[in-house]
């Protein structure tokens, strides 16, 4: 961006034209309200339209995947959840044999065991196909949800060196365009200073949607044969993210009039503006700069929605990390919770996540117990013991739910949102 103005790219051989004034038509504080409000407005839709795509494919899982899962386990057939390294897409591995085959070693218990699970594995195998794909798609679609949010929220950076380099300027020269009638420079960087402001509150509830998308994927991924994790474990993952939503709305593009909320938001943007000019991303971004102005921000939105490259940035590769890797998942939960932004609900219900799978593991010989079948529970926490699949991982599962009283709530919680319900 050139904050307001309009830059088009330069093409070879060509001379840029000059830029033209934004809101011609707008003068003194018409014009200072409407430049805030046209740019704010263009990043509040973009967020709204991020936030209802992830919440699409929320509405499958909580309509269809959880089910979905739970019927999977109970096939008896190992499956995996995973993410290609190039984080181009999810894909579910199952493998169901034509034949069903003994070994030499098995007694006649095994073999009735064997025999059963495989009828009722083949039974259900063109449902269980279907399923799959379900999955699939919603899994792959938040995949592509998380690379459209992470190019926005990297973006958003670079519209705020932008700004902060056009403010600099301001403090050098004139501004890059003719100012209109009764619009002073000292406007114009009041204005720029506003956007600054705007973009960092604008990044940080980005990077909230960010979150929430690695950690609803993760979850869904920890029901899978490295975990056997509890399939109703995504429901509080999601309500979670539903009720965080709810309850932080996105602020309105509306200018800010109150004087003191007004003169408390530029004294912010002055603040960041300080912070990035000394900040050795900012120098680096410099440095690199091309000489060739970036478009304004109306335009960059169509960009934007073209993205198809795979962003590099760390916290995306971190995220492939915890959808592709094979180490024990409560690790990875451990890792999701420095991901996720503090305060929320999400960080709540992973970091009691995280507590009471401690507390259920720590209890080893309870868990030995349920895997030979002599106990159906644990002390604290409940565990998946629905299908056989699960209680051989029972030493391997993250642990949501500290009691059955605390499933049934967030079951009926999860029904009655209205938000979710109109994803569905």
């Amino acid at each position: 961006m050139h904050a307001l103005s309009a830059v088009p790219f330069a093409l070879s051989g060509c001379q840029p034209r000059q830029p033209e004034t934004p809101l011609a038509h707008l003068h003194g504080q018409q014009w200072v309200h409407g430049a805030y409000e046209h740019y704010a407005r263009a990043y509040q839709d973009l967020q709204a339209r991020a936030e209802q795509r992830t919440f699409d494919a929320y509405g499958v899982l909580a309509e269809k995947g959880i089910v979905a899962l739970d019927a999977l386990q109970s096939r008896e057939v190992p499956f995996h959840i995973t993410a290609d390294v190039e984080g181009q897409r999810f894909t579910f591995q199952r493998y169901v044999p034509e034949r069903l085959t003994f070994s030499a070693d098995m007694s006649e218990a095994d073999r009735e065991k064997a025999t059963a699970a495989w009828k009722h594995a083949r039974q259900h195998i063109h449902k269980d196909y279907d399923e799959i794909r379900r999955l699939d798609g919603a899994l792959t679609s938040l995949l592509g949800q998380l690379q459209q949010v992470r190019s926005t929220i990297d973006r958003t950076r670079e519209e705020q060196f932008e700004v902060v380099l056009q403010v600099g300027e301001l403090a050098q020269g004139p501004p890059p365009f003719a100012l209109p009638y009764q619009v002073s420079a000292r406007d114009y960087e009041r204005v720029l200073l506003l956007l600054l402001e705007r973009l960092e509150d604008d990044r940080g509830r980005l990077e909230r949607v960010e979150s929430a998308v690695v950690a609803v994927g993760f979850t869904v991924r920890a029901t899978d044969a490295n975990s056997g994790s509890l399939a109703a474990n995504v429901r509080k993952v999601l309500l979670s993210v539903v009720e965080e939503t709810a309850s932080s709305p996105p602020r309105t593009a509306t200018f800010p009039e109150e004087k003191d909320k007004h003169d408390a938001l530029v004294a912010r943007g002055r603040t960041l503006l300080d912070q990035v000019r000394s900040s050795q991303e900012f120098a680096a971004w410099q440095k690199a700069r091309s000489a060739q102005q970036l478009q304004q921000i109306g335009s960059l939105l169509t960009v934007l929605d073209a993205l198809t490259g795979v962003p590099a940035s760390a916290i995306f590769r971190k995220a492939i990390d915890l959808w592709s890797g094979n180490d024990d998942y409560l690790s990875y939960l451990q890792a999701l919770t420095g991901i996720v932004p503090g305060g929320g609900k999400l960080a709540e219900t992973l970091d009691q996540a995280v507590e009471v799978t401690r507390t259920v593991r720590s209890g080893a010989d309870g868990l030995r117990a349920i895997e030979k079948g002599e106990r159906a529970d644990v002390t604290e926490g409940i565990v998946n013991v629905g299908s056989r699949f699960a209680r051989d991982r029972v030493e391997r599962q993250l642990v949501f739910y500290r009691d059955a009283d605390e499933v049934r709530t967030v079951q009926d919680a999860l029904a009655r949102t209205d938000w979710l319900n109109r994803a569905r």
